[in-house]
């Protein structure tokens, strides 16, 4: 049997900043993983403390480094959630088969 191969795609779907000074207080993202024909995706938001060292002015952010805030904290850790996503592939595809009992 082969090898799975998964892809995984992160995106930033929206920020939430605070109107008077820029700063980025919320990000909302997603997480689409694949394995040919399965896939799976889940949705998440962080918070920002205001303390925090994530302050960029928003005119300048690039979703390549909101996406490294993101998956650079704890509860976000990119390769957690890249494992867990990998579990809930197989758990579908061990789940049901799809086939007709007379081919």
């Amino acid at each position: 049997m082969t090898e799975p191969i998964y892809t995984h795609a992160w995106s930033i779907v929206s920020l939430s900043r605070q109107p008077d000074t820029g700063r980025v207080v919320t990000a909302h993202w997603q997480l689409v993983s694949t394995d040919g024909s399965e896939s799976n995706r889940i949705y998440g938001s962080v918070g920002f403390p205001d303390d925090s060292e994530m302050t960029i002015p928003y005119e300048n952010l690039t979703e390549e480094t909101v996406l490294g805030w993101v998956q650079g904290l704890e509860e976000t850790d990119k390769v957690t959630l890249e494992a867990m996503q990998e579990s809930s592939i197989v758990a579908k595809q061990e789940a049901n088969v799809d086939g007709i009992p007379w081919a």
